[in-house]
């Protein structure tokens, strides 16, 4: 480990107030070599793509000199506007889920590396079970199908209600059903899934980076005004916010990081799980996310971490007026941010972008919908 030299700002500017205005800030440092060790830098580079004035408008006020900040709505030098904050923080957000996601991955294969008996004779046992489900799926023996995923086809299937000759009664028992396979069929993918990784790979000590979910974003602030000027105020800005995280792990204590994966350290994320259909506020909200942050690096050690993000963007500012004929001003500006900040991202609570509803959760909600809707059961 060598040490790192942090090097001044360098700035690069012409400073006008015009067409071709451009402003380019870096923040930096150097280390010697073999460069292993992730450092903090930022880049931000602005410049004015087009800027015209109408009618006896004599000056730009600023609005299109690249150096300049001019308030929300518009890109600024530094990237302090203030309606970008939430798309920031909600690529920061996808990036620190991949990057967890690739921790697990990478611990439980260092946890489970000398255990690969044990993975064998779970992928074996999975195997013959998800066999058995498959047959009895085919043949149309639902129950027998539930009992194979080790489910308790009574805690929904009445005996009104489901006939092994007849079939469902019911509509809600098949929405019933299809819960029941979703959350007893997916795990047991999984677990198969995971076994096989375990026997495939060894524990890869390298530092990793990840990528996560671009963010677009699109912003923008409109007022008209009446008689006798009839001025038009708009901005708009939009473009793309990526981010990124990397780390190097180690497993620490093998027992405690496994009690916290299986969320007995942490109450709050037990009690959130708990809740009926908590899963589904998930979808929209990251709450689970949330709650389980303070408990994710239990019995780990986390070395060199780090994360950024890097931004493109354009923005338009325009004002115009009749007195008489068009007096006013229009400029476009192009900008590109990217930051690297050493240590791990926090979670922020935030609503998920809507998004196209996928055929699984499709299935399931309408699945709740008619659980909802199911009448007074007699006892």
């Amino acid at each position: 480990m060598l040490p790192v030299t942090n090097l001044a700002p360098v700035v690069h500017t012409n400073n006008i107030d015009a067409q071709g205005s451009y402003f380019e800030r870096l923040v930096r440092s150097k280390q010697p070599p073999p460069y292993d060790i992730p450092t903090a830098y930022s880049v931000d580079r602005i410049v004015t793509l087009n800027a015209r004035l109408f009618g006896n408008y004599s000056s730009h006020g600023s609005f299109a000199n690249a150096g300049a900040i001019n308030g929300d709505f518009l890109v600024s030098y530094d990237c302090s506007t203030p309606c970008l904050a939430g798309d920031i923080e909600r690529a920061i957000n996808n990036a620190r889920a991949k990057m967890l996601d690739q921790i697990h991955e990478e611990a439980m294969m260092a946890v489970n590396y000398h255990e690969r008996k044990s993975a064998l004779d779970m992928m074996s046992s999975r195997l013959f079970q998800l066999a058995r489900f498959t047959a009895a799926l085919k043949s149309g023996r639902v129950v027998d199908a539930c009992k194979a995923l080790n489910l308790s086809p009574s805690r929904y299937f009445s005996p009104k209600g489901y006939n092994p000759k007849r079939g469902w009664r019911r509509v809600t028992d098949f929405g019933d059903a299809w819960l029941e396979f979703h959350f007893g069929w997916a795990p047991l993918v999984g677990d198969i899934y995971n076994c096989i990784d375990i026997l495939a790979t060894s524990p890869n000590p390298n530092p990793f980076t990840v990528k996560g979910k671009a963010v677009n974003f699109h912003h923008e602030y409109y007022q008209k005004g009446g008689s006798p000027f009839f001025e038009v105020y708009s901005r708009q800005i939009n473009g793309r916010v990526r981010a990124k995280c990397g780390v190097t792990i180690a497993v620490r204590n093998a027992t405690t990081y496994t009690a916290s994966r299986m969320g007995i350290v942490n109450p709050a994320s037990v009690l959130w799980e708990v809740i009926p259909f908590s899963f589904v506020v998930d979808w929209f909200v990251n709450v689970g996310d949330f709650l389980s942050q303070w408990t994710d690096f239990i019995g780990l050690d986390i070395n060199y971490p780090w994360y950024g993000w890097t931004m493109v963007a354009n923005s338009e500012y325009s004002y115009h007026y009749n007195n008489p004929g068009l007096i006013g001003q229009r400029v476009n500006k192009s900008t590109l941010h990217s930051r690297r900040i050493l240590g791990i991202p926090s979670v922020t609570l935030k609503i998920r972008p809507l998004k196209r509803l996928s055929a699984v959760r499709a299935a399931t909600a309408i699945s709740l919908l008619l659980q909802g809707l199911r009448g007074p059961q007699s006892k």
